[in-house]
């Protein structure tokens, strides 16, 4: 069996947007949290699931193999788990989506994968979608974007066997002005890598980000739509140990303009989906 251990908690935050030229940096919310207590109740925050309920009823859709478990948490003393079995199951995930959206949204979740865990197709995702059909950017693979939904997911990525289990650390993005694959005429999802800007190359011992198997660890992202006609999407990656004094994980990567257009109207309906599907 191949279990991913996510999440002691799931918080998705809602911020102004930042500068043009720079990225955020410093603590962040996380700082007046220790612990992430009370985190929940701050304004800024869209969304926060610490699993302490025994259920996923916070989640408005479910699939597959993921549950609410006392066995190895982070703090407290439950998390969320999806078990994998080779030739049986992919795994599990949860969608959450909620209004009216925003234009910056950071996703902060703990994660831990189990010593004997391989790979995963996707990860922690945000997506974004027209109001009026919230399941816009699902089933779209291969396909580019239209300008009414767009995602981008912080995702490990084992680059054809190159990289170790569970993979490095990468954004995988489906946007406007993204590359087609030119030997399968399709436009899967493109990817960024470490250090950013620009898209960079997978397997570089140089600079690629390792999560390790069986220890706890800080992900977080973040998504800024862009403005319509203009290219100023953005996105990044921050991880960090648990033990980081509690202050939230450190920037790890980046990709700052990494894509001009997300979407060409401004989607106020908004999602995220975790998943521990293989393949």
């Amino acid at each position: 069996m191949k279990s991913l251990s996510l999440v002691t908690a799931l918080v998705m935050v809602s911020t102004a947007v930042a500068a043009p030229d720079k990225l955020p940096e410093g603590a962040g919310l996380a700082a007046k949290y220790p612990g992430d207590v009370n985190l929940s109740r701050d304004a800024s925050v869209l969304f926060a699931d610490d699993f302490e309920s025994g259920d996923l009823k916070k989640w408005d859709d479910k699939s597959g193999s993921i549950i609410v478990t006392g066995e190895k948490p982070n703090a407290g003393a439950k998390c969320a788990a999806a078990p994998m079995e080779k030739g049986k199951n992919i795994g599990g995930e949860a969608k959450k989506w909620f209004l009216p959206g925003a234009d910056q949204v950071y996703a902060r979740t703990y994660v831990r994968f189990s010593p004997d865990y391989q790979y995963a197709h996707h990860f922690l995702t945000l997506l974004a979608s027209p109001k009026s059909d919230k399941w816009r950017p699902f089933g779209k693979a291969g396909r580019k974007p239209d300008g009414t939904y767009f995602s981008t997911g912080m995702e490990a990525w084992f680059a054809w066997g190159k990289n170790p289990p569970p993979g490095e650390l990468h954004m995988y993005a489906y946007h406007m002005d993204m590359a087609i694959d030119p030997k399968m005429n399709k436009y899967w999802g493109n990817s960024f890598f470490p250090p950013g800007p620009g898209a960079g190359k997978a397997a570089q011992e140089r600079t690629r980000v390792l999560p390790k198997l069986d220890q706890w660890q800080c992900w977080e992202f973040m998504l800024q739509a862009n403005t319509p006609g203009k290219a100023d999407g953005r996105q990044a990656i921050h991880v960090g140990a648990v033990e980081d004094d509690g202050r939230g994980p450190r920037r790890a990567a980046q990709a700052a303009q990494p894509f001009p257009h997300l979407g060409r109207q401004r989607s106020g309906h908004q999602g995220v989906g975790s998943s521990s599907a293989s393949r």
